[in-house]
């Protein structure tokens, strides 16, 4: 804390130093299991697509920039944006939302899209200028002989998600 009560953060990428306290906080916040977080981590996000705020060095807040494409445009898909109990409320998620997005852009990203864990939390993104822009809709798809028997259109699990990323994306390409 600096003399006037607000905490000085430190923004940046996750290390492979950071794996440790980024496991911790997630299951405290999601409750998901090491092995899910990991694959997570490593494959859905990636190195270079985890930015943390650290206070004295101590993990406070993360999120996952996952890179994807809508309507052809590049940008980030935030995912399992979590702050410590102890620090919500201090402005420390809205400053690594910041940081993020300004890498993103650097990167070429031009949106950042995300989906609230939970209702209250369309309050918190709101002022901070994401807004409620997608509708669903069941959708029936059409067989095309090229993907028959290769593709099936279900409940998709994030395992499924790395699993087909794994077989129909090359490396690097998202």
């Amino acid at each position: 804390m600096t003399a006037k009560g607000v905490r000085k953060m430190e923004y940046s990428l996750a290390t492979d130093g950071d794996r440790h306290a980024l496991t911790l906080l997630w299951n405290q916040v999601f409750g998901d299991g090491a092995g899910f977080i990991h694959q997570c981590l490593n494959g859905f996000a990636g190195p270079g697509h985890v930015y943390v705020a650290r206070e004295q060095g101590t993990l406070q807040a993360q999120l996952l920039a996952v890179p994807c494409t809508i309507g052809g445009e590049r940008g980030v898909y935030l995912y399992a944006l979590a702050t410590r109990v102890s620090a919500r409320g201090a402005g420390v998620m809205s400053g690594l939302l910041s940081f993020a997005e300004h890498d993103s852009r650097l990167k070429g990203a031009r949106f950042a899209a995300l989906i609230p864990a939970s209702p209250p939390l369309f309050g918190f993104y709101s002022p901070r200028g994401y807004w409620a822009a997608t509708h669903l809709r069941p959708l029936t798809w059409a067989s095309y002989g090229e993907t028959t028997g290769q593709v099936a259109f279900n409940t998709v699990t994030p395992e499924d998600c790395l699993a087909m990323r794994r077989r129909y994306c090359p490396e690097g390409l998202v």
